[in-house]
């Protein structure tokens, strides 16, 4: 469970645990995209079989990103029975969103698609793992986010 805890940091946060200052884009950012989403799916899908998926919003967690206009972004998910965490860094976005991790239990870059429809925003393809047997090893893993604007 901790593992999916912190694939799924990659997903939001409260404002009050928001990222580094300091640090420059990656690249530019849109407009489009700067706000506070709260998460309506966090879908992790196995690599190895794809019909194998888990959907944290489904067990009843949650989460929120917060993408700001300075290029931070932080992160906070929910798993029932699980501390709350919170992850954050820097964001950009062309035609891709990429979310560079700088504090928290998150390391590297997370590349997502995303489609932006009125206040609704879906997250697809970024790079994650997952223990979906429960064997204690994480399997590799694709993270898809379906989020609305608070």
């Amino acid at each position: 469970m901790r593992t999916l805890i912190r694939l799924l940091l990659v997903a939001l946060l409260p404002l009050a645990a928001s990222c580094g200052g300091d640090e420059e884009a990656a690249g530019p950012i849109s407009n489009d995209l700067i706000g506070s989403w709260d998460a309506t799916q966090i879908e992790i899908v196995s690599v190895a079989n794809p019909d194998l998926t888990v959907d944290i919003i489904a067990l009843g967690g949650h989460g929120r990103l917060v993408l700001e206009s300075n290029a931070d972004f932080g992160l906070s998910v929910g798993v029932p029975g699980e501390p709350t965490e919170f992850a954050g860094g820097v964001w950009s976005s062309t035609n891709v969103l990429l979310l560079t991790f700088d504090s928290g239990d998150i390391e590297g870059t997370w590349r997502f698609d995303y489609v932006l429809n009125g206040d609704n925003l879906r997250l697809t393809g970024a790079t994650a793992e997952y223990d979906f047997d429960g064997n204690e090893v994480d399997d590799p893993a694709i993270l898809n986010l379906t989020m609305v604007r608070l």
